[in-house]
């Protein structure tokens, strides 16, 4: 009886380990199913195709583009359209940078003069001529004497001309109030012919010399048959 009620007791022992370890195994690969079931967070790696998708919103960098906007400093090309006549051009430090030419090819006989003249950099003459003379057949054999009158001065970098003749230094009231210089900055060795001589009441300094130059002290040799005199409320140099 007893070895009868034994038999039974290791029965049920076994047959109880054996449930568990079924029920074990039985959950616990439930339970990776389950896992695979988090594996549906690979779904949330649909929030990577969100990320991909904003990744498409970086295409805005596209919109970078508008550095392409950038293109308009090929407005700097406008800078070409006056390729004709470049800056350099008229570019200056002093005034001695300048000379006043003619705006048309042939001007006055070669000269410039009245509402034909403007001031060019003299390292420039060339080019400013060719450009003027561009198509033109020739001019007239003939040869003109330059108006000392309109002088070239630099202003602010630029070549500009001057008519004395509309400039206050040359404003006077009777002869006296006039003298002859030349229309350069220093007198001393300075040509006085007919294309250089003038006649001022005030002082052009600022307009034929550079800043800080100083002249040589010395009288210049004027010419004996040249005269200052006040004439329509201008000093004008005339020669006899």
């Amino acid at each position: 009886m007893r070895h009868l009620l034994g038999m039974m007791c290791l029965g049920l022992v076994v047959a109880a380990c054996g449930g568990e370890t079924d029920g074990a195994t039985s959950g616990g690969s439930g339970g990776s199913g389950g896992s695979a079931g988090h594996g549906g967070s690979a779904g949330h790696g649909g929030s990577a195709g969100h990320t991909a998708g904003q990744g498409g919103s970086a295409g805005s960098a596209g919109h970078g583009g508008s550095a392409g906007h950038g293109g308009s400093a090929g407005s700097a090309g406008h800078g070409g359209g006056d390729a004709g006549e470049p800056d350099v051009w008229t570019y200056c430090d002093v005034p001695s940078d300048c000379q006043v030419v003619p705006v048309s090819c042939c001007g006055n006989c070669g000269v410039a003069g009245r509402g034909d003249a403007r001031a060019v950099a003299v390292d420039y003459l060339a080019d400013v001529r060719a450009a003027a003379c561009d198509g033109n057949v020739g001019c007239p054999a003939c040869a003109g004497s330059r108006d000392p009158t309109l002088i070239a001065t630099c202003v602010a970098n630029r070549c500009e001309v001057v008519d004395l003749q509309q400039h206050p230094a040359t404003e006077c009231r009777v002869d006296s109030d006039c003298r002859l210089r030349t229309n350069l900055c220093c007198g001393c060795g300075a040509p006085h012919g007919f294309e250089d001589l003038i006649a001022v009441s005030g002082n052009i300094s600022d307009l034929v010399c550079a800043p800080d130059s100083a002249c040589p002290e010395c009288e210049p040799v004027l010419p004996t048959n040249a005269h200052p005199v006040c004439d329509g409320g201008r000093c004008q140099v005339v020669w006899r």
